[in-house]
Formats: structure tokens, sequence, C-alpha cells
């Protein structure tokens, strides 16, 4: 212990002795562990950190797969889920849940709240308990049962004031009074607000309609592989049992945290390699200082080592010096990731579960320690090892500085910067791939015209609109009242506004062609519309007609659909007039169909990156689905001649003139939704291109050391090409050659990683190739061209030796 006090307090007098380098080295160190950091603390957040909930590894999602739903799949129907809990042995609990908006109108601010509905069993499912209060009973959770809420506590502070007395109070939820019975913790799920009962009512519910999630406990010493086997056989007896509906459809299984986590866990790990990286080109840049300061010792561990010091000593002294500078970067790194984490977080803030819980914890303090630590053994192993090797004899004479030291020395920091090259070629070329995919994101055709659009929702409560032609009614009169405020070209209404996230998507069978099975039947999405959308949009009309006033409930039953439905469904044919019924009927049961009166332009529904597939149009006025809860929930589009923002409070006005408890949400422009739909790839574009920024500039600085070294090195040698009459830019040359052969070795190693690693960035690309030839190329010329600007300063400087000073050079 003694002895490394002794190395630490001498250390710690030779990084002061030395405050440029020991600053240079800090900042270095600090910007790879930083970076290192802050990107961890959001994967130890999301990926790493425990489920709030009661043993979270025994929590399985039950999701439903076919050919075309694969693993993770979809949710499951009610009938299913039924014989499910019936039927197996392997769940302690089997519950379910549905997401369910609502509008809370208990004060002079309606408010629309995000909530779910869940099985009674669905808390001890996960193992919540509340913060007061209890949660649902068995009786709750019937039809007919008693009206109840769970509050999220966020929502119990945020609308009620913490108010202790809330529960067992009732609260106006869609217009009618329910209980409140608990309070449930904000760590649960942060993004929902309460919850009710689901109140199954399998007398009515349709096997063929996957729209709950199911969630599982598994019993004790049950494992995954075996409940998977057993809801595999449930499946395949329910398919027998129910061919018409059941065939093709399988069971998976997928572990609770995984299904949370699963659109953007590929997405940070490839993101943790590429700050794995900058952190190793920092390494690589100290290491080469340490190796220069290391040539200015020599003389010290010379005379260290002719007074009987061991080299393990030696290698001990070097390796305490480079971890208190790995330690002390650690410490301004864990800085930098305490103003920088929650910076990473709003670049792409919807996109990241579970982002309340990202923070720098005891967790991220000690990979910060632990890599601090390993950094710093990392970079002065090579230091340390080369000073050990110093030939006592030859560095003791007069003549000493020009011992093979020195050029071991340099042949290792050559080596560095060859590893520097590579890795900052590596990042550019991902950077690079992903700014072209991103510009390419951006040129994708949306099928419409987004300049001067803005957005609201509306939900209307079954309470106080119970009736089909009440939800028309108040449809009708909205868009005729936004349509002629000041300002407004035109306005419409939809279901779901593209790209605003998810949307229904429904089977379909047509007129005249077999019936299919549930499984192999085509899939389209669907959306409700009032008659001026596809105007009020700017979404081209390919044949024949959009929807009139004529359309009404009673009316021939219409609907339109896109080009490639049209193309897909009838190749050679007039779609208009076909006929198409949404859903699979059952054998016996007489088809409703819908007559094709239009075709229109395809339009990004769900995302830009994404194929556009079938969709299918239904005026509001003939949707059947209205009657079940479907088209409830509407959202305006008005297209306007001043900036979209300026119109929001009169839109809300009208909305509020109409029925003042309404609340409306998702005021947004059309921009505003589609920037957040592509929100995940900037995220991605824009750590990637910072962390290839952050390479770039340490591999500056490590090619300027090592040429600015080598040419203090060279001082007596040029001064004697001088004096025998080299010319300025024959000096030049031979100092760029050096540092370019240099960059082209460093080129050709990047150039293997890159092809390499690009392969595990393929999956986040759009339209763009992984080994797009033109960015490798482009990215080879630039690192080329930095480098050779970079060599030119030290070799300019070469030139400026005065011959006489330099034959005096020691």
């Amino acid at each position: 212990m003694e002895t490394l006090l002794q190395d630490l307090r001498y250390g710690m007098r030779m990084l002061v002795k030395n405050p440029g380098f020991t600053i240079v080295a800090v900042i270095t160190m600090a910007l790879g562990i930083g970076a290192n950091t802050a990107l961890f603390s959001v994967v130890n957040g999301v990926l790493l950190k425990s489920l709030p909930f009661k043993d979270p590894d025994r929590l399985v999602f039950a999701m439903e797969t076919n050919a075309k739903f694969p693993p993770p799949g979809v949710g499951s129907s009610t009938l299913n889920y039924r014989d499910w809990k019936e039927q197996n042995h392997s769940f302690e609990t089997l519950s379910a849940r549905q997401g369910f908006i609502a509008n809370l109108t208990s004060s002079d601010q309606p408010e629309r709240i995000q909530g779910e509905k869940a099985t009674w069993d669905y808390f001890t499912a996960l193992g919540v308990a509340p913060l007061a209060g209890r949660t649902f009973t068995a009786e709750e959770d019937r039809p007919g049962g008693e009206p109840v809420i769970l509050l999220s506590e966020g929502l119990w502070r945020r609308r009620f004031g913490s108010d202790a007395g809330l529960v067992g109070q009732t609260i106006p939820i869609n217009g009618q009074p329910v209980t409140v019975i608990g309070i449930l913790p904000n760590d649960y799920r942060p993004n929902i607000e309460f919850w009710m009962p689901l109140a199954i009512s399998y007398q009515n519910a349709d096997r063929n309609l996957h729209n709950i999630q199911v969630v599982g406990r598994l019993a004790p010493g049950v494992t995954q592989e075996a409940a998977q086997i057993e809801m595999s056989a449930i499946a395949a007896r329910l398919a027998e049992q129910y061919p018409d509906l059941n065939t093709g459809w399988g069971v998976a299984l997928i572990p609770y945290q995984s299904l949370v986590t699963f659109n953007i866990r590929w997405a940070l790990l490839v993101l943790l390699a590429a700050v794995g990286c900058v952190l190793l080109i920092a390494c690589a840049n100290v290491a080469n200082l340490l190796l220069a300061r290391a040539a200015s010792r020599e003389k010290e561990i010379a005379i260290r080592l002719a007074m009987g010091a061991t080299r393990g000593r030696l290698i001990r002294q070097v390796l305490t010096e480079s971890v208190l500078i790995s330690l002390i970067g650690g410490a301004v790194g864990v800085l930098i990731a305490l103003w920088s984490t929650q910076a990473l977080i709003s670049l792409n803030p919807q996109g990241i579960p579970r982002a309340t819980e990202v923070s720098v914890d005891g967790r991220v303090l000690v990979f910060a320690l632990l890599a601090s630590v390993a950094a710093g053994i990392l970079f002065g192993l090579v230091p340390a090892w080369q000073s050990s090797r110093a030939n006592v004899n030859e560095t003791l004479k007069e003549s000493g500085k020009s011992s093979t030291g020195h050029a071991r020395g340099h042949r290792l920091r050559s080596a560095l910067v060859v590893v520097q090259i590579g890795f900052a070629f590596m990042l550019l070329v991902c950077a690079g791939l992903l700014i072209k995919s991103f510009a390419e994101l951006q040129r994708v055709n949306m099928g419409f015209n987004q300049q001067n659009l803005l957005t609201m929702q509306v939900t209307l409560p079954s309470a106080q609109y119970s009736k089909p032609a009440d939800v028309l009614g108040f449809y009708r009169e909205a868009g005729q009242r936004l349509a002629v405020l000041p300002g407004v070209v035109a306005a419409a209404g939809i279901s779901n506004v593209p790209l605003a996230g998810g949307g229904p998507r429904f089977i379909f069978s047509v007129e005249g062609r077999p019936l299919p099975t549930p499984a192999d039947a085509p899939i389209a999405s669907y959306r409700i519309v009032t008659g001026d959308y596809f105007a009020t949009m700017n979404i081209p009309l390919v044949k024949g007609r959009t929807f009139t006033d004529g359309d009404k409930e009673d009316s021939l039953q219409v609907v339109v659909v896109n080009q490639n439905m049209a193309e897909m469904m009838w190749p050679g044919e007039d779609p208009v007039g076909k006929r198409l019924t949404v859903g699979v009927p059952l054998p016996g049961d007489k088809p409703d169909y819908a007559t094709v009166v239009g075709v229109v332009g395809n339009v990004k529904h769900t995302s830009l990156a994404d194929e556009t597939g079938m969709q299918i149009y239904q005026p509001v006025t003939q949707t059947p689905f209205l009657g079940l809860g479907f088209g409830r929930t509407m959202s305006f589009i008005l297209r306007t001649q001043l900036a979209p923002t300026a119109l929001a409070e009169s839109a809300r006005a009208v909305i509020a003139d109409l029925n003042p408890r309404l609340p409306v949400a998702n005021v947004k422009t059309m921009e505003t939704i589609i920037a957040e739909s592509v929100a995940a790839n900037r995220f991605n574009m824009s750590l990637f291109g910072l962390f290839a920024v952050i390479a770039m500039s340490l591999t500056i600085v490590g090619i300027f050391g090592v040429m600015n070294y080598a040419v203090t090195q060279r001082t007596q040698e040029i001064g004697i090409r001088m004096a025998l009459g080299a010319q300025p830019g024959q000096v030049r040359a031979l100092i760029l050659k050096q540092g370019l052969v240099l960059s082209a070795v460093g080129l050709g190693v990047g150039l293997g990683g890159a092809l390499l690693a690009t392969k595990l960035l393929a999956s986040l690309l759009f339209s763009v190739s992984a080994t797009d030839p033109l960015i490798l190329a482009v990215v080879a010329v630039l690192l080329a061209a930095v480098a050779l600007l970079t060599c030119y300063i030290p070799a300019r400087r070469a030139t400026k030796v005065d011959p006489i000073i330099a034959l005096k050079h020691e």
C-alpha cells in the first residue's frame, strides 16, 4: 500500500509539472468517457434496469402470430385469450389489457387522457401494489359492473393536487361518474394515467378481432420454453376446433422487457458500439501522447533502472500515471454525461421507452469508473512496456537520444495513428450512410401536400353521443364550422392521421372469389373519412370519384381504394364497380359488400420507411364499426392560407362552442407530425454524426502529434539534407509522404472494418446500400484530405529549419 501511495504522489507531481500535457490528455479522455457514460445511461435505463414489477423475469407477453405477422406478432382475440386461460397450466396468472382514451371533465379545462382497460388480475400478474386504495375485484371486471377507476400518481398530483381524500370519490370520465378506488405509482407505466376494468363480454366477442394484449406471469419453476411448448399445443387445438378462424395462427411468448424495448434495442446497441470506438480512438490518442512523453523521459527511466528499479516497478508507475489521467478524465466525463443525458433523450423523446428511468445512477457511475480504469490501463500499457525496455547504456551516453528506442517508439505511435484513422473511417462511413438514408427518407413521396395543414383530435364519449346519428351530427357540424373559419381553405376528418402512429388494418374479401380463411385473407389499412378529405389533403384522384354528400347511411355502401390495392387485387381490370367486404364473413353469413367508386394515390400511413400497402377508405356515414366504438375518435384536418398554428385557438373555440366539456388533443401541424415520425432516424443520424465528428477531431490531433513529433526527432536529418542542397518542396514532400502512408494504411484497415460494421447498420438504413460506393469514396477522400492538411503544418515547419541550428540539435 505504501508503494502504491508513493506511485500516486509521484504521478500527481508529474501531471502537475506538465500542465499542457495533462490538460490535453484529460480533455481527450473526458470526451471519450463522457460520451460512453451518457449513452450507457440510456442503455441502462431502457435495456438493463429491471422493470418495477415483482420477479419481472417471469413476465411475458402472449402474442398471436401467423405468416403475415411473424414474432413478435399482434394482439390476441378475447375468445382465444379465454381458451388460453382455461387450458394452460404454465401460468400463475394470465391477464389482459387494452389501450383506452377518455375525456376527463372534472374542471373548467376538459382534458383527454391516455389509459388502459385491464382484467381484474392484471395487477396481480405484474405484482403492482397501489399507493392508496385497492385494485379491481372480479365483480367489477364484468359487463355491467360498478364503474371504477385507478389513477396514476402523476395524474393524481397534477389534476387533483394530491388530494388524500380522492379515493372513494367520483370523477367524470366521458361524462359519467366513476369511483376512484386507488392510486398507482408513477414508475409502473409512466405514459398511462388511468385504468378501468376491461369487462370482456365473451357472448359478443369476435375470435377474429385481435385487439387485446395478454400478459402472463409464469408459474414458479416453469421456464419460458416449457410454457411456449404448451401454448403452441393449445393454439394447434384451437386451429382444429375453429379452422375458419384460427387456421395458421400460433402463439409467441415474448419477455415483457424485450417487447417494451423491441423497436429501439438494436439501435442502442449499435450506437453503444460506435461510441466505444470513440473511446478507443481517445485511448490511442493519449497513448501517443504518453509515448512522446516517455521519449523525453528516457534518461530519467534509465537512471532509475541503473539505480536498481525493476521493470515491473516502472511499468506500474507509468500505469499509475495513465490511470490517474483516465480517472480525472472520467470525473469530467461524468459531468459531461450529467449535462448531455437529457439532451440525448430530447432527440427522440417519444421513441425511447422508459425514458423517465434514464439517469446517471449508481450503476452508471460504476460503469464510468470501470471504463476509466480500463481505459487508463489500455492506453498506458504500451507506453509502460516501451519505457521499461530502455537501453540503459545507450541512453546514458550523451548521444543516447538517437538510440533505437526512438525508432521503436515511432513505429508504435504510427501504429496507433493507423488504428485511429481506421476507427474514424468506420464511424464516418456509418454516419454518412445514416445521413444519406435520412435524406432519402425526407424525399419520399408521402402522397399528399403537407404544407399549411393543422390537425386536431376529439373523442366523443358514448354517454353523451350514444347513437351513431349523434356522432355523425357532431362531425358534420364541426366540419362545416371549421371550413368557414377565416384563413381556412378546406377542412375534413379522418380516423387516423397519416404518419401520426398506427391505425387499424383489417382483412377483406372480394366478391366473386372464394372466401379466404382469416390467416390467408389479404390485409389493408382502414380509414374512415369525411367527404372532403381527399381534396383537403391534395391526394390525387386516379380513377372514378371520391365521396359526396350523397353517400349517406341508407344509400349504396361505397369505398375508395388506393392505387396499390387496385393494381394488386384487380390487375389489368377496372376496379371501379368491384365489390368487397371488410372482414371475412363466416360460412353461411351473407356478405355485406361495399362498391369501389374510386381509386386515389398511395399515402404513407404508418411511416415514411414502410412499403405502402393496400388502403381502404370508407365514409364515416357508412362505416359498420361506428356502433362498436371505432370512429368515435376523429382528427380534423384544416388546410390554411395562414401559418397553421395561427388558427389553433380559433379551431379550439369551434369545438368548445359545440361542446364546452369536450377536450381537444394533439393540436399539431402536419410538418410536426412528419418530424416526429422520423425522430428515431434523426436520433441515430445525429448521434452517429456527433461520434464521427469527435472521432475525426481526435484523429486529427493524433496525426498532427505524430507528424509534429517526427519532425522534431528528424530535425538534425532535415538540417543535413538542407545543408546538402535539398529544396523546401522536397523536405515537405518527405514529411507529407510519411503522413500519407499512415493515412493510406489506416484507410485500408478502416475499409475492411467499415464493410463489417455496416452490415450491423443495415437494419437502420432506408433506400441506401450498406456498402454504398459513393459514401465509401467520399469518406476516404475527405479523411485523406484532412490527413494531408494535418500533415502539411509539420511539413511546412520542417522547411523552416535553419541548417546551422539543426546540425547543433541535441
